[in-house]
């Protein structure tokens, strides 16, 4: 659309150029008619005196020479009020660009719109509705990996000895008693640091 309208613009442009081309013709033409126009006057007044002439022909080049000061001045003010028309490229370019420029935040903004989940998971924890206001970064629901899980558990350091990475272990959900999985030990901590290999 921005395009089309860079489009519609040049060729506004172009037509524009044109018209104040045709102006400073127009322009050129009425200063050539008023200088005829007073050469004539000039030339048949003083044939007025001797007869030559009559005072019709002399008042009728009086009124040539008084037309084409008119005619000359209003070539001149449209040649003024079309060289004030004319648009410049550069108001174009900044149009254009500008247009381009809201056009690519639009785009990413609508980018921004989508959300993608990083892995497989169960969402938890949503309070929202459709048709609320989500502010950039706001935390709206968690997102629980469902391909890789991770347990911790507490035991005595006596029952340490007993584990080892590698051991099977069974785990069950607190949120559903009858639900377990199975994995194997990755290792243990002791303070901050990690016994054994996974």
């Amino acid at each position: 659309m921005a395009q089309a309208a860079w489009d519609t613009q040049h060729r506004t442009m172009i037509a524009e150029q044109s018209n104040a081309a045709i102006t400073d013709e127009q322009v050129n033409r009425a200063r050539a008619n008023l200088k005829l126009a007073t050469q004539t006057l000039a030339r048949i007044q003083p044939l007025l005196g001797k007869g030559y002439v009559t005072a019709q022909q002399v008042d009728d080049a009086q009124t040539a020479k008084h037309d084409a000061e008119i005619s000359l001045k209003q070539a001149l003010k449209q040649t003024v009020a079309s060289q004030a028309l004319i648009s410049s490229a550069a108001e174009s370019e900044a149009l254009l660009s500008a247009r381009r420029a809201a056009l690519a935040i639009a785009e990413q903004e609508l980018e921004n719109t989508q959300i993608r989940a990083p892995h497989n998971g169960l969402v938890v924890g949503l309070n929202v509705s459709a048709g609320e206001f989500v502010m950039p970064d706001q935390a709206v629901f968690t997102l629980i990996n469902s391909d890789h899980w991770h347990a911790s558990a507490y035991f005595r350091e006596t029952e340490l000895a007993h584990i080892k990475p590698g051991d099977c272990a069974t785990v069950y959900v607190m949120a559903e008693s009858p639900a377990c999985d199975s994995g194997q030990s990755g290792g243990h901590w002791l303070g901050d640091q990690l016994r054994g290999a996974v």
